[in-house]
């Protein structure tokens, strides 16, 4: 008897802590930056991760009140009313973490995923620049989404990790915050270059005569895939942009020069269109989110054949659009096998230097 007593006690002592606890942790007055008091509670929801990580809390998913916006099927987003904006403290703020490509890799649709947390505002990837000055910067920022100051504002462009990575390496210089984090989304080169290819085939087709022209000039488009990547003697060229682009070893070297490793995080971009849950887990954790994300929050599609969002929050967002996983062409396994010829000794390098071992690293 004593004994049961004993076990009704402490487990009604433990429910009533983990209760007291959970009460503390919300502040329904939220006002300052969330990089302020909100870090204290984003640490605190981490050390009671266990008990709350895969559970879908009110405070996060339901009846929220840290976006800007209003959220409806069928329908763009709508700002809040003015004293809800301002109540929230809503503003235009410059990222505190950059999604900066690699170019077909995923950068897209992790916007879209990430979007969905209710403490990310994901702006639509715009690019900087070209000349990265204040008066660009604060033009800049004023094509962002409205971020509260519970939320982290997040924005992201994919050839920030490759073309754009001077722009890049100036604006985390003089102009970004000095504690921003970077998630760099890699893919099998040989996978991202056909993808590239199809993509700026149906770009193309939408000029004509000199226009087009220019446009294939600046893309390096030759009509066809091997003369688009394979130079005179049949060889893949590796001055040919769409080649050069898979070639992360080089970009991610003179990346980690001006900022350290454990700012950025380099996410299998294979993986994350096979499975987009285990990978937001992931980036919660890195960007020091409190958790959010679960399972039945992606269901298979099995036309599309990848996961489309499940969220009942924000109903707006279900699948990527239609480009999103379109059928590539048959490509020459003899053509396949030089490019994945030209890229083994490059991927090894980051297996190498930088210790990754997606899986298409080892073909």
């Amino acid at each position: 008897m004593r004994r049961a007593q004993r076990n009704t006690l402490f487990t009604i002592s433990c429910f009533l802590t983990i209760m007291l606890l959970i009460i503390l942790l919300h502040n329904p007055a939220e006002e300052n930056d969330w990089r302020g008091h909100d870090e204290e509670s984003f640490a605190s929801l981490r050390f009671l991760s266990p008990f709350l990580r895969r559970r879908d809390h009110q405070g996060l998913s339901k009846g929220n009140q840290t976006t800007c916006y209003r959220f409806l099927r069928y329908h763009p987003e709508e700002l809040l009313p003015q004293a809800d904006l301002s109540a929230r403290n809503c503003k235009k703020r410059m990222p505190h973490a950059l999604v900066i490509g690699v170019k077909k890799g995923g950068t897209t649709a992790m916007a879209r995923y990430l979007g969905l947390h209710p403490k990310v505002s994901f702006s639509t990837s715009i690019q900087p620049g070209p000349d990265i000055t204040d008066a660009t910067m604060a033009e800049w920022r004023e094509t962002f989404r409205m971020t509260s100051s519970m939320q982290m504002p997040v924005t992201g462009y994919p050839g920030l990790f490759n073309d754009m990575q001077p722009q890049l390496l100036l604006m985390l210089r003089n102009h970004l915050p000095a504690d921003i984090k970077l998630i760099l989304m890699l893919r099998d080169p040989v996978q991202r270059l056909v993808s590239d290819f199809v993509h700026t085939s149906t770009i193309v087709d939408r000029f004509h005569g000199e226009e087009r022209k220019k446009f294939e000039e600046l893309e390096g488009f030759k009509g066809t895939l091997n003369a688009t990547v394979l130079d005179e003697l049949g060889h893949v060229n590796p001055f040919a942009s769409i080649v050069r682009l898979g070639l992360y070893a080089i970009d991610l070297q003179s990346l980690y020069q001006q900022i350290p490793e454990e700012r950025v995080l380099i996410i299998d971009g294979n993986a994350f269109s096979k499975d987009p849950f285990p990978i937001l887990v992931k980036v919660e954790r890195f960007l020091e989110l409190p958790p959010f994300f679960q399972r039945f929050h992606f269901k298979y599609n099995e036309k599309k054949h990848f996961y489309c969002a499940n969220i009942e929050s924000r109903p707006d967002v279900n699948c990527l659009n239609s480009q999103k996983g379109r059928k590539h062409p048959e490509i020459a396994d003899g053509l396949v096998q030089k490019l994945y010829d030209f890229y083994r000794p490059h991927n090894r390098e980051l297996r190498k230097e930088f210790g990754l071992n997606f899986p298409w690293i080892n073909l």
